[in-house]
C-alpha cells in the first residue's frame, strides 16, 4: 500500500514538472520573437535619432553659411563642407559613434543614409533614408 501511494506521488510530481516545462516553453515561444522584434525597433529608433541629430547640425551649418555669405543659401555640396566650431563638418562630427552612416549631396538635398547600428545592418527606416531638403 505504501509503495503504490509513493508511486502516485512520484507520478504526480513528474506531471507537475512536465506542466511547468510546457508552460515555460509556451512563454519562451511568445517572448523570444517579441524580444527580437524589439531589438530591431531599437535599432530603427537609433537610426532615426542619428538622422535627426545630423539634420540639426546641417541646419546650423546652413545658418552659419548664410551669415558668412550675406544671406546666400548654400547648395548641398557647399552645406556638407561648412565646418563648425570644432573644425569638423556636420557629418564628420558625428562619425565614429555606434551608428555608421553617410552624407551625400544629391541635387538640392543632402541624403543621410544609416547603414548599421552597433554593427548590425538596419532595415529601411520609414521606407527611405533620411533626406534633408534645402528649402526656400
Amino acid at each position: 500500500m505504501q509503495q503504490s501511494s509513493s508511486n502516485l506521488i512520484s507520478i504526480r510530481r513528474q506531471l507537475e514538472i512536465i506542466a511547468v516545462v510546457i508552460i515555460v516553453g509556451i512563454l519562451a515561444a511568445v517572448a523570444i520573437p517579441k524580444y527580437l522584434s524589439l531589438q530591431e525597433e531599437v535599432r530603427k529608433m537609433a537610426a532615426l535619432r542619428q538622422i535627426a541629430e545630423v539634420k540639426g547640425r546641417l541646419s546650423l551649418s546652413m545658418v552659419k553659411y548664410m551669415l558668412q555669405n550675406n544671406g546666400a543659401k548654400p547648395g548641398a555640396v557647399q552645406l556638407l563642407t561648412v565646418t563648425g566650431a570644432d573644425g569638423k563638418t556636420a557629418c564628420a562630427a558625428m562619425s565614429g559613434e555606434d551608428v555608421q552612416f553617410t552624407c551625400t549631396a544629391s541635387g538640392a538635398a543632402v541624403i543621410i543614409t544609416v547603414w548599421t547600428v552597433k554593427g548590425v545592418k538596419v532595415s529601411a527606416v520609414r521606407g527611405n533614408p533620411g533626406t534633408f531638403e534645402i528649402g526656400d
